[in-house]
């Protein structure tokens, strides 16, 4: 198991200690000072670069941080399952971590044309109902006839 302390930062670095099965060291980001001002106290550059060994060796990441919502949906739902799926030598792991609170309802709405097809039908079943704020909230059907513009249908909430 790995295990990634809440970050601090320090001057222009962001530090962690890292603890793999019994051991601990100090792991650190750092910038010069012009762009110190963006570093943030979240553990997503920690789970990025420890996540290829955490992959081969079978160790599932627990973190004391926040870390960001899309970061997170992005590793879990779209590169740990194509990695694993195309490399056999790497085992599917858990992330254990509180994500970031979102700031009020997500503003922007997410969309995905529907054909009634296996793909489309598949977007549906994997981005409805996720708990994170990439939910599908439209779906536009295009009936598209002899290079005219028939009839667009917006279908509000899924679920």
């Amino acid at each position: 198991m790995i295990t990634i302390s809440k970050p601090h930062i320090e001057n222009n670095r962001v530090v962690s200690l890292i603890k793999v099965d019994n051991k601990v060291k100090e792991c650190w980001f750092e910038t010069d000072d012009t762009h110190s001002k963006y570093l943030t106290d979240v553990v997503d550059p920690f789970v990025v670069s420890l996540l290829p060994g955490a992959l081969k060796y079978n160790h599932q990441i627990v973190c004391e941080g926040q870390m960001t919502d899309e970061l997170y949906f992005n590793i879990v739902n779209m590169y740990i399952p194509t990695v694993t799926k195309y490399d056999k030598s790497l085992k599917q792991i858990k992330i254990n971590v509180e994500l970031v609170p979102e700031k009020g309802r997500k503003t922007a709405k997410i969309g995905t044309g529907i054909t009634m097809g296996v793909d489309s039908l598949y977007v549906l079943k994997k981005y409805v109902n996720t708990g994170t704020q990439f939910d599908v909230d439209y779906c536009a059907l295009f009936d598209i006839g002899i290079g005219t513009y028939i009839a667009i249908t917006t279908i509000q909430r899924m679920y």
